[in-house]
This record gives structure tokens, C-alpha cells and sequence, in this order.
């Protein structure tokens, strides 16, 4: 996190920020020599956890301090985030005003604005993507969306949004992640998900692949979503994983990374679509092997368990996927899923051991 007590880094520099208790916000700028894409550069606010404070350290990572204009925003209800319309409306007046100031100071597109948070800053970026359909696009990180019966119904977006959504797979808000990317997809956002391996509620420790080329496409994009380019290394990365691939020696592993091939944002948006054609082909093959066609098995067993905890957060629904990823994980003991299966009974367990005991009734 920066502490700006000296001199600040080049492209590093505050923003005063009086409508929020003398708020300062952290704001960086490309390097000069970097060329600034007609229109103005594309900005990403970032929006901190529960008892943060503003900060542009994981964006800043995630980008290389290159194609983006970064800014740490704060919020005017501080704390715990209590969904209000009331609420809702203070903070987007606060974002609207940031968003002139980028425009109007820094030389960033108007269409090319894009909300990102962790933790609260995750659920709160989900809800400014609902609410403020001029924004290009976010990342909802370790989160998910509200889903309340106070909150308004929300239209289907106009054109495509572009949304990363990324979390622990450890994390206890997993599940309202996938929901997450289930909702904004039914709205007619292009959505990517990345499960971050062994990981709680928490940052990775290394930028993931998929949010780094997530990032990467937004820079290289169009504002409406169309006519986007693949940046100049996406296709040798594609090319080079796809022959790491084909060297993998075990058909399960092999079948998992054509799995992840095709998740990949790269490849996802290809203009030509071979490498898609070909992973798929891959897949369909591996799947005939015996040892994949059971991880198979074992992995739409747990995509329905996973589905079942996707649709309320109950005291009695959380016992009963927690048993059922127990009795998975025994079963499948010693394969991916059964490790996975395992993780999501420890994930459960934990969550039950802090929900209200007034939560119980099913749904």
C-alpha cells in the first residue's frame, strides 16, 4: 500500500478529495512515452475493502502501470456496506464527479471507465455496474452481486459490458461469485470468471493469467465491445500453451488444461476461433479415456452441489451441501475433484460456524 509521506513515485500523484472527510485518493498516470490511444486512455476506479483506504496496489500490479489511468476511491459510507437506495444514489454522485475530473484532468475516455474492488470494494463495483450503465465495464473480486427484494429490478444492459469476475477458490463468497456470473451474464454482459487456485478471501500472490488478459483486451478494445483486437503478444501465448499442452504426459492433467485453455480470455475472444476449435476437439477425445470420462463424472457431481449453495445462503442448505461435499470428497479421494470437493466442505464448515442461527428455514 502507498504511504504518502515524501516524494511519490513518477505517475504517482493524489487527488484531494474534500466531499469524503478530506478524502485522498491515489492516481496514476501511463508513463509519458506511452502512447495514448485516440479518445482519451481508459481508467480503472478501484474501490478497497472494509476498513481500507485507498489504494491502486493489486490494479497497479495487475497492469504494469501501463494502458490504464488508475484511481483509488473511498466510499461516503464507511465501514460495512448496508444496501440502500439512499446509499446507493450518495455514492454514485461521489463517482460521477471522479469521472469528470479523469475526463477533464487527466485525459481519460469517458466511454472507456471501468469500476474494480476487492471484498466490499467487489460487491460495491458489482452494484455500480447495475446502476451506471455509462461505465465500460469492472471486476468484481472476492464477491458477488446483492440480490435484495427492496432492490430494484435491473434492465438488461444496452450494449456488451465487459466484466472479470475473480475469486478464491477457498473463498466463502465463491459460490456468489458463480451466481454473479450467471446474473450479469442473463443481462447481456461478455463475463469471465477466474478461480484463483488455493486461495482464500484474499489476493492472489501473483497477478492471475486471466485477469492480466482480461486487462490487457479492455486496453486494446473498443469502447462499444466490438472490433476488439487481440494485444500483440496473444497470439504468441496461445501457440506456445497450446504446444505445452500437448506435452503433458497424464490424460486428466491434460484434459484440465484444455479446460483452462479455453476459459482463457485470449482465446475466448480469437477472431478466428482455431484454437477454441482445436481444444475443444482435444476434450472430446480425452473424454473417451476412461481415467477423464470418471473426473468427469466426479466434476458434474460437485458442479451440482456447487449450484444447489449458488441459490441461498441458509443455515439448513449450507448443512446439507457441506454433507454432500464430504461424501464426495471420500469418494473421490485422490483425484482434483475429490480435492476440490474437500475444500468446499472446509469452506462450508467455516461459514456455518458464523451464520445466524436465525437463518435456518429452507427455502
Amino acid at each position: 500500500m502507498w504511504f504518502f509521506t515524501g516524494s511519490l513515485p513518477a505517475g504517482l500523484e493524489e487527488i484531494a478529495w474534500p466531499a469524503i472527510e478530506d478524502a485522498r485518493l491515489p492516481l496514476w498516470t501511463p508513463d509519458s512515452a506511452e502512447a495514448r490511444p485516440d479518445g482519451g486512455w481508459p481508467a480503472i476506479v478501484y474501490y478497497h475493502g472494509t476498513h481500507g483506504r485507498p489504494t491502486i496496489d493489486l490494479v497497479r500490479r495487475a497492469t504494469g502501470g501501463r494502458d490504464f489511468v488508475l484511481v483509488g476511491m473511498t466510499y461516503v459510507q464507511r465501514g460495512r456496506f448496508l444496501q440502500s437506495e439512499e446509499g446507493i444514489a450518495a455514492e454514485l454522485v461521489q463517482l460521477t464527479e471522479l469521472k469528470k475530473v479523469l475526463v477533464g484532468k487527466h485525459q481519460v475516455d469517458p466511454a472507456r471507465i471501468h469500476v474494480a474492488g476487492f471484498s466490499k470494494g467487489g460487491w460495491f463495483a458489482s452494484l455500480l455496474l447495475e446502476r451506471d450503465r455509462s461505465l465500460a465495464g469492472g471486476m468484481v473480486l472476492g464477491a458477488g452481486v446483492f440480490h435484495s427484494r427492496q432492490a430494484p429490478e435491473v434492465d438488461r444492459f444496452d450494449g456488451a459490458k465487459q466484466i472479470y469476475i475473480g475469486v478464491g477458490r477457498r473463498d466463502g463468497n465463491y459460490p456468489q461469485s458463480l451466481r454473479a456470473l450467471v446474473h450479469f451474464r442473463k443481462l447481456g454482459a461478455e463475463v469471465i470468471l477466474e478461480a484463483w487456485p488455493r486461495t482464500g478471501h484474499a489476493h492472489p500472490d501473483k497477478v492471475p493469467l486471466g485477469m492480466a488478459q482480461w486487462l490487457r483486451l479492455q486496453a486494446h478494445g473498443s469502447p462499444d465491445g466490438g472490433g476488439r483486437g487481440l494485444p500483440p503478444e496473444a497470439s504468441d501465448w496461445m501457440a506456445r500453451r497450446s504446444l505445452e499442452i500437448r506435452q503433458i504426459a497424464k490424460p486428466v492433467e491434460r484434459w484440465y488444461a484444455w479446460k483452462a485453455f479455453l476459459e482463457a480470455p485470449y482465446v475466448r475472444v480469437s477472431p478466428s476461433g482455431s484454437e477454441a476449435r482445436l481444444a475443444r476437439e482435444k476434450l472430446v477425445k480425452l473424454e473417451k479415456k476412461p481415467l477423464v470420462e470418471a473426473e468427469k463424472r466426479w466434476e458434474d457431481e460437485l458442479q451440482a452441489i456447487l449450484r444447489r449453495e449458488m441459490n441461498d445462503r441458509y443455515v439448513t442448505t449450507l448443512r446439507r451441501v457441506r454433507q454432500r461435499y464430504r461424501e464426495l470428497s471420500e469418494r473421490a479421494a485422490g483425484t482434483m475433484i475429490g480435492e476440490l470437493a474437500r475444500d468446499d466442505a472446509e469452506r462450508t464448515a467455516k461459514l456455518l460456524g458464523t451464520a445466524p442461527p436465525a437463518a435456518g428455514r429452507e427455502r
